[in-house]
């Protein structure tokens, strides 16, 4: 074997102008094949509001990657805590003026984004690429594909939607659920339909005293909601609920025109519900879900058929949380009867929920149960619309059940995905 020991020995040995030549080989060949990589300009959209959380996430990893990078915000010292405006003293803030807070203002802010590196760096970069405050990049990568571009050619590179394709809404799916199913239940759902949301956390207590290691090993690799003091057991789903929409509102209102509340034992067929409500207003105080009636006026949305509040119903719920006229349960009772009693203060109602053929949508039971029309005396009692079975018992756009097994849901993912005719 020949170590790097012997060839430096053997260097040492030669004359001095075969040392000379084995210097200059090895340069040679240390930088002959290097390929000259572009010069690349980020420009990363945020707001201030997420300043000290995922600003400062990918100012501390992969935005100092690039060549240069500029976080493009409002920015409003009024509005700005301390904390918020020391740290921002800390980062390259574009100094764009007059660009407006908001989700819907997003193009705006693009617009100003690439006006801004065109009239200052257009000259210093071959490349400009625009991100999220919650987008990853490896900017290695992306400066190895584009070492095979040319810069002077008018392209675009991204991941690419179909043309003419409807554009879906964004979905946030909130998933409650407790330890004692991680490995069950949680699983089934992270192997499955949970990851085709634009983003989920499972809703959980966390209390690794009283958990097994199998259980915190797993927990390490999902996305569990950072929500503190959770109670656990079935009669405190009223507070799960309610810290998981106050979590939503406080995090994430303007990133999703949808927020769709789910239990671990929901199945639900993503796709279909995001082609449902690209029909629907996210700025109407409206929610959809399987309807039952009694309890509440206009009637509620069944708790495990899962249940979707639009960005303006959200809004609604945050603001009658928080008055004390409205009084809102925060806990105890039937979580989804109490949530609608607590959306009611402030004027949100069920929307419908049925296809063109008047067949649901939303299923408070299994596939099975609903087309056998096996239905038990509950429901029969609270269903606000006819109940139907056989091919009529659920829409070709349908889009949960409920009571589905950890082994039905890969069964039902199986079918839907993966089987071919």
């Amino acid at each position: 074997m020949i170590t790097l020991t012997m060839i430096f020995r053997f260097a040492y040995l030669v004359k001095d102008y075969d040392t000379n030549f084995i210097s200059l080989h090895l340069n040679h060949a240390i930088h002959h094949n290097k390929t000259i990589l572009p010069r690349i300009c980020c420009l990363i959209l945020t707001t201030p509001v997420y300043f000290l959380t995922r600003v400062k996430a990918i100012n501390e990893t992969w935005a100092p990657r690039c060549d240069l990078y500029f976080f493009i915000t409002d920015y409003n010292l009024e509005e700005m805590t301390p904390e918020e405006i020391k740290f921002a003293e800390q980062i390259p803030i574009a100094p764009i003026e007059n660009i407006k807070v908001g989700y819907e203002h997003l193009t705006q802010k693009s617009n100003l984004a690439f006006l801004f590196a065109y009239e200052n760096y257009l000259n210093d970069s071959e490349w400009f690429i625009k991100a999220d405050d919650d987008t990853y990049l490896i900017v290695e990568h992306l400066k190895t594909f584009l070492s095979k571009q040319n810069s002077s050619e008018p392209i675009t590179f991204g991941y690419t939607f179909q043309h003419n394709k409807t554009k879906l809404p964004r979905i946030c799916c909130l998933i409650l659920t407790t330890p004692k199913y991680f490995l069950t239940r949680v699983k089934a759902l992270n192997e499955t339909w949970a990851p085709r949301c634009d983003r989920y956390f499972f809703i959980t207590e966390y209390d690794r005293t009283t958990m097994t290691p199998e259980q915190i090993k797993f927990s390490e690799q999902i996305p569990i909601a950072p929500i503190k003091n959770i109670k656990a057991g079935y009669y405190h789903l009223t507070q799960k609920s309610n810290l998981a929409f106050l979590f939503a509102y406080e995090n994430y209102l303007n990133d999703f025109e949808w927020f769709i509340k789910a239990d671990d034992d929901t199945y639900l067929i993503v796709e279909h519900l995001k082609t449902f409500l690209s029909k629907q207003n996210s700025s109407e105080p409206i929610t959809f879900g399987y309807t039952f009636q009694f309890h509440v006026r206009k009637g509620y949305h069944s708790g495990g058929a899962s249940y979707v509040l639009s960005r303006e119903s959200l809004r609604r719920f945050y603001e009658a949380h928080n008055d004390p006229a409205a009084n809102c349960a925060k806990d105890g009772g039937a979580e989804d009867i109490e949530i609608a009693r607590c959306l009611r203060k402030k004027g949100v109602y069920p929307g419908k929920a049925l296809d063109k053929e008047n067949r649901e949508l939303f299923h408070p039971l299994p596939f099975h149960e609903h087309f056998h029309g096996v239905f038990p005396d509950w429901l029969l009692k609270r269903a606000a619309n006819p109940l139907q079975s056989h091919y009529n018992c659920c829409s070709n756009q349908t889009i949960s059940f409920h009571y589905v097994s950890p082994d039905e849901q890969y069964l039902m993912d199986f079918l839907l995905y993966r089987a071919r005719v």
